[in-house]
């Protein structure tokens, strides 16, 4: 029986307040955790998104938490002289500092944390799958509504930098434009999509994405696609992405990453990074040119790397890693900073693996 129209809006609201005070709860336990830690709550806060984001820089983290970057940069001596993180040369730009976690950092906190997950684990056995997917729906959508009105109360709306980039029905698209670099990069996720290189494409990228095309807009070399409706969507359909062999590419995708393809062995790589989680997704590498990173966070669920035969590559996982084979090397379980390595030399043309938040189902090898 449908439910009249005061049933649904007495649902809505009772939702809204529960989710508020599920807010608000969350809050408090952070504000708990930080006070254990000796910290501000602020600079767990920040040392969250460190975490969850993977090596990043002070402007980012300031974009993401809302601080200036003074201010920022004063959380990031307070958390480096606590020994939770530090400051470090990119190694894809030696101009670029980044912040990285310490070793054992995010066990430190996540001890904290541990004991209220695993008392969730009873209540999400009360759900089917379908009904987990309705739920994690709703909350990638409300994600970026809460980003959107952050962004107003800030001082205004966002707007995308102006772009040469088109979008035609459910395609995206843009020239080359005289590019010999670019990033394609993910703010919002990525989900339900094979990414492919193309020798004969001229343009930039060619994207088909049905039933649930992305923005696309390209600045400066940076490619950003963001959905309009979460790609983690339960059962939906894949898209298509081309990108040209003509340019170097770097691959960022923040917010998580699930049922992704990704075929580069066309494309000329200089790193990857993935935030938020990977989930059933694979990657198919080139030759490396130079010490390459792959840099993960938030943690591994069902991910398949494979490179050149012959390509050396070394593999870090930090927090509990199991089911993992390494170059035909099973391994069942290991310890919370788990390495392995092909080579026992230094080439310097060679992929670095590197995964934050622990490993589930993880094989890389070489085809």
């Amino acid at each position: 029986m449908a439910r009249r129209p005061s049933q649904r809006a007495e649902l809505i609201g009772a939702l809204q307040q529960s989710v508020r005070r599920f807010g608000d709860e969350v809050n408090r336990y952070e504000a708990a955790v930080a006070e254990r830690l000796g910290m501000h709550a602020t600079d767990l806060h920040y040392l969250g998104f460190v975490e969850l984001y993977g090596p990043t820089t002070a402007g980012h983290l300031a974009e993401l938490g809302g601080l200036t970057t003074g201010a920022v940069t004063g959380v990031i001596d307070r958390l480096e002289k606590a020994g939770y993180v530090r400051r470090e040369s990119d190694p894809a730009d030696r101009r670029k500092v980044v912040i990285r976690l310490m070793p054992g950092a995010a066990e430190r906190a996540g001890a904290l944390y541990q004991p209220m997950l695993a008392s969730t684990d009873p209540i999400w056995e009360r759900y089917s799958d379908d009904e987990l997917a309705v739920i994690l729906d709703f909350a990638d959508r409300a994600q970026p509504l809460l980003h959107e009105g952050t962004a107003w109360l800030r001082g205004g709306t966002e707007r995308a930098p102006r772009s040469t980039a088109r979008a035609d029905a459910d395609e995206v698209r843009s020239p080359l434009g005289g590019l010999s670099e670019a990033t394609l990069r993910f703010p919002r996720g990525a989900g339900h999509v094979r990414i492919r290189g193309d020798r004969g494409l001229t343009e930039l990228y060619h994207g088909q994405f049905p039933g649930n095309v992305p923005s696309a807009r390209v600045d400066r070399g940076v490619v950003s696609l963001r959905y309009g409706r979460s790609p983690f969507r339960w059962m939906a359909r894949h898209g298509e992405l081309a990108l040209t062999s003509a340019v170097r590419w770097r691959l960022e995708v923040e917010a998580g990453m699930t049922r992704v393809v990704a075929e580069l062995e066309d494309l000329d790589i200089r790193a990857v990074t993935l935030a938020g989680g990977v989930s059933h997704a694979s990657m198919a590498l080139p030759p490396p040119r130079g010490l390459v990173p792959i840099q993960i966070a938030g943690g591994v669920n069902d991910l398949t790397i494979t490179r050149p035969a012959g390509t050396a590559a070394r593999l870090r996982v930090r927090g509990g890693a199991s089911n993992v084979v390494f170059d035909g090397r099973r391994f069942a379980s290991r310890g919370r900073d788990a390495r392995w390595a092909s080579t026992d030399g230094d080439d310097p043309d060679q992929y670095e693996i590197d995964i934050a938040g622990g490993a589930r189902t993880l094989t890389v090898t070489t085809l």
